[in-house]
This record gives C-alpha cells, sequence and structure tokens, in this order.
C-alpha cells in the first residue's frame, strides 16, 4: 500500500507552523541579546566616569558619560551654525527610542526618535541657511536635577550653545536603599519639599549661568502620564472593591464609597476617584483629581505640581517658559494626557516626542519673531512622512513587551508595579500592532 501524500493544506499548515516556530526563535534570540546588552551596560557603569560630560575625539567633542546618548558637536563652530542643546532625563533623551552611549542596543536600531531627533529636522526647515546643530545631551537611569546642572556646565564652557532646551523633573526626590519612594504618606510632604528647595536651587543656577553666557535657555515644563499611570499608595480591602466597582462599571457606587473614607491624601483613592470621574464624563474634575493623586504619589516617578510651578516662575531676561505640561493637554484625549502620549509613567511615544519637538520649534520661531516663511517651512516639514524603520520599531516594542513579561514572573513580593507593567505590555503590543495595520506614522 502506497503512503498517503500529505495534502496541500496539509503542507500549508505544516509550513505556517514553521514559519511560527522561526519567528518566535527569532524574537527569543533578540530578547536574550536584550538582556545580554543590559547587563554588559550595566557592568561599564560600574567603573565608568559618569561626572564628565563631552570629550575630545579629534576634531569633535563627544558624550563621554554612559548614561547619555551619542551626542556630538564640533570643537571649532563654524559661523554659519546655530546650535542646541537639549538637557534633561530619559524623557528629554527620547526613551525607549535613543539609548545610552554605552548601551549595545543602539548599535542594532536607528536610536533616533527623541524630542532632539525631531527638532533637529524642524529647526533645519526654520533656518535653511545654517547649519543647524541640535545636541541630545540628556541622561537616563534616574538621573536628577544635580547631575544636569554638570552637563549644563559643560556645555556652557564648551559647547559655544545659542539655545538650550532642559526638560526635567520626574526623578527628583530621595534616594533610600536603591529605593525611590517615601516610606508613608507622613513623609512625603517633608521630602517633596526638600527636592523641590534642591530643584529650585539648581534651577536657578542654571538660570544665572546662561544669563551670564548671553545663551537664551527654554524651561519646559514637565508633562506625564496621569491617566493610566497607578500611583504607589497603601491600598486596603475598601480601595479594592472600588477597583472592583469600577472594573464592572459600577463607577457611581464606587465614587459614594471613596468619597465616604478618611484617608483624603491617599494617592489610590484619589487615582480611583479620579477614574470614577473620568468614567462618569466629568473631565475637569478628573484631570484635577488625577493631579492630586499623581501629587501624593509616594514614588518619585513623575514631576509633581510643585516642580511644574518653580519652572513657571523661572522667566525672565533670557529665560523663556515652554509649558509643554499644558501643551500636550491639548493633544491628549479628553485632555488628560495617558497612554495615548506616553508609553509608561513619563515617556512620550514616537508621534508625542514629535509633537513636542514641533511646539519648542513653533515657539522659537514666536519668541524670535521670524517671517511667516519660517513657519511655513516648519509645516510643510511637518508634513513629511517618518523616516525611521517600521521594522525595526515593532521589534523594539515586541521586546519592550516582553521585558515587562519578564517582570511579571517574578514573585509577587518583588513586583511593585503590576497594573502599570500590565499597561506597558499592552501599550508595547499595541504600538507593535498599530505599525502592522499601516497606522505606522498617525497620531492618535
Amino acid at each position: 500500500m502506497k503512503p498517503t501524500m500529505p495534502t496541500p493544506a496539509l503542507r500549508l499548515c505544516g509550513s505556517l507552523l514553521a514559519f511560527g516556530a522561526a519567528a518566535l526563535l527569532g524574537l527569543f534570540l533578540l530578547f536574550c541579546l536584550f538582556q545580554v546588552a543590559e547587563m554588559v551596560y550595566a557592568s561599564k557603569l560600574v567603573t565608568a566616569d559618569i561626572h564628565r560630560s563631552f570629550c575630545p575625539q579629534g576634531e569633535m567633542m563627544v558624550a563621554c558619560s554612559p548614561v547619555m546618548a551619542r551626542g556630538a558637536f564640533p570643537k571649532k563652530k563654524s559661523r554659519d551654525a546655530f546650535r542646541v542643546f537639549v538637557v534633561g532625563s530619559s524623557q528629554a533623551m527620547g526613551s525607549p527610542y535613543v539609548f545610552q552611549s554605552l548601551n549595545l542596543l543602539g548599535f542594532f536600531f536607528p536610536n533616533e526618535g527623541g524630542i532632539s531627533t525631531w527638532l533637529q529636522d524642524y529647526l533645519s526647515a526654520v533656518y535653511p541657511d545654517r547649519r543647524v546643530q541640535v545636541v541630545n545631551a540628556a541622561r537616563a537611569l534616574g538621573s536628577m536635577m544635580n547631575e544636569h546642572l554638570e552637563t549644563f556646565r559643560d556645555i556652557i564652557r564648551e559647547g559655544s550653545p545659542d539655545l538650550i532646551v532642559v526638560l526635567a523633573g520626574n526623578n527628583e526626590g530621595p534616594r533610600r536603599d536603591g529605593r525611590r519612594q517615601a516610606p508613608s504618606i507622613e513623609a512625603l510632604d517633608g521630602d517633596v519639599a526638600a527636592s523641590a528647595r534642591r530643584y529650585k536651587t539648581y534651577l536657578e543656577e542654571m538660570v544665572r549661568r546662561s544669563r551670564e553666557a548671553g545663551v537664551t535657555l527654554y524651561v519646559l515644563t514637565v508633562p506625564n502620564n496621569l491617566r493610566d499611570w497607578e500611583p504607589t499608595a497603601p491600598s486596603d480591602s475598601g480601595l479594592e472593591e472600588a477597583r472592583s466597582l469600577l472594573a464592572r462599571g459600577l463607577g457611581r457606587t464606587a465614587l459614594a464609597s471613596l468619597d465616604a473614607r478618611t484617608d483624603t491624601a491617599n494617592a489610590l483613592r484619589l487615582f480611583y476617584r479620579a477614574k470614577c470621574l473620568d468614567a462618569a464624563g466629568r473631565y475637569d474634575e478628573a484631570l484635577r483629581a488625577y493631579i492630586q493623586a499623581r501629587d501624593n504619589d509616594l514614588s518619585f516617578f513623575r514631576a509633581r505640581s510643585v516642580f511644574n510651578g518653580i519652572v513657571r516662575r523661572a522667566a525672565g531676561k533670557n529665560v523663556r517658559v515652554v509649558d509643554m505640561e499644558t501643551i500636550l493637554r491639548g493633544y491628549a484625549k479628553d485632555g488628560i494626557p495617558g497612554s495615548d502620549l506616553f508609553h509608561d509613567n513619563c515617556h512620550l511615544k514616537l508621534l508625542a516626542n514629535r509633537i513636542a519637538a514641533r511646539e519648542i520649534a513653533l515657539f522659537h520661531i514666536h519668541d524670535k519673531g521670524l517671517p511667516p516663511q519660517a513657519e511655513e517651512r516648519l509645516w510643510a516639514e511637518d508634513s513629511r512622512p517618518l523616516r525611521i524603520s517600521r521594522a525595526s520599531l515593532e521589534v523594539l516594542y515586541l521586546l519592550k513587551a516582553a521585558k515587562w513579561a519578564e517582570y511579571m514572573l517574578l514573585p509577587r513580593s518583588m513586583r511593585e508595579w503590576d497594573a502599570n507593567a500590565r499597561m506597558m505590555i499592552g501599550n508595547y503590543l499595541q504600538a507593535a500592532k498599530e505599525i502592522r495595520r499601516g497606522r505606522y506614522g498617525q497620531f492618535r
């Protein structure tokens, strides 16, 4: 009896299974590479000097701190150059699209897509007859304002800047045994007040040094995720019940139970209360409650109102305040920033980075009183498609989702951000899906 030959349908199924297995294996190998790259990077941090910002390398000055992106600029500034430095933490750097200088992943991905990338494009369109140089001088890995001040001093001394843009404030807070949060609600106010005093002192020195050097300084208020980032705070059965009621669509009942509680400063209570108001379409009230929840968050990973208040009062002769917090609310659904703009607590999505850069360039046009043709050229640049590879972005998003999925496999006692980790996994998977659906380059 002759053996039965597989039907075309069976052969197709076999081919699809083989292709799927190969794709999963490839993704697994990339994930392993991701992990190795991060371990190599961490090992280099142990012995590296993170305080020196730029080092000479031939005719160039190159970022030499391992916590900085691979920014560089010529030692000798040409007469037609217009040189801009972007200073701040990972939000300003452009994470997750831009990597620190010693992180090997930066060699496998485009390593562009942050505010500096788009600002280079927009200002080049605004000044077609000048050699625009936008240098990403941000520091990642939880860098704080005192470290940004070190970079700022180096820029004034070595960079011959025309404009410095500062976006910093998401990491300000005490460091306790490697943990970035207050031990209790009672201790929070003191921690925030002390951090705000330090932040103000460092910002005032930036203002003074830029004024003495005759350099224009743009200080940005700090936007962050209000709607979809759950704050850190003590929970209990009552708050868990409110969460459950919300999930079942019983927001009015949840709101009544939350309003009856006496722990009015508890960030989780405030966050769930904001969710109830949000679900009811009471967006102005919800926004205020989300802001209160952020300001009472025990963790120090989002800029609080007090820091943005310090920024707003910094305007002066050569200092301009760009109110990016308010600007991005205008792009957010219902005026409440969430996962439509952010991947996580503070890191902007690709198109949100582009919008932020465009708003800075528009502000610059109006600040300098440039002719209408400058704005026309900017909008012409804005209509061009994104130039970052779709395939590399999809792989990046999948790797980030895998990284947070790995976090969810840790013992529960080691996990602090279960709800937020699930949100980030969903965010990155949705971003990858939208690329496959042809939504690449669109903002929503």
